[in-house]
């Protein structure tokens, strides 16, 4: 494992021979956020006044951050709302589907009931592209 040095990779990345593991945690590993097997989400609130549905693109609403979460509470959960103009410069992300709000909760949701975000709802949205 090493912290990446060259052009297009940022952060720390992980290789391995076929058929080994890339990553191997001996201890406790914290990821503030869902992985998926596609992209990387972060959890934000939506804030837009109507209900927000799994494509929609959104941006910051630009209200101060009220509440945290992860590690130390110290990651911020910032508000959201859609995006009101095409190639919107402000976008930071698309609506993945429904976060619940108490993470130490499993996650019991049905893929049918993570498809519409009320307003208020706390929310997954892909800020990072595609893993690979």
């Amino acid at each position: 494992m090493a912290i990446a040095s060259f052009d297009g990779v940022h952060g720390i990345y992980a290789t391995s021979n076929t058929g080994t593991p890339a990553l191997n945690v001996d201890g406790t590993a914290l990821i503030n956020g869902k992985l998926s097997g596609t992209h990387i989400v972060d959890t934000f609130t939506n804030a837009s006044g109507q209900r927000l549905t799994a494509g929609d693109v959104v941006k910051l609403k630009g209200t101060p951050v009220t509440r945290f979460r992860g590690q130390q509470n110290k990651a911020p959960i910032a508000e959201v709302t859609l995006t009101d103009r095409e190639n919107d410069t402000l976008a930071i992300g698309i609506v993945d589907g429904k976060a619940f709000r108490d993470n130490a909760l499993p996650d019991t949701k049905l893929e049918s009931e993570s498809v519409f975000i009320e307003d208020g709802e706390d929310l997954y949205l892909v800020t990072l592209g595609v893993i690979c």
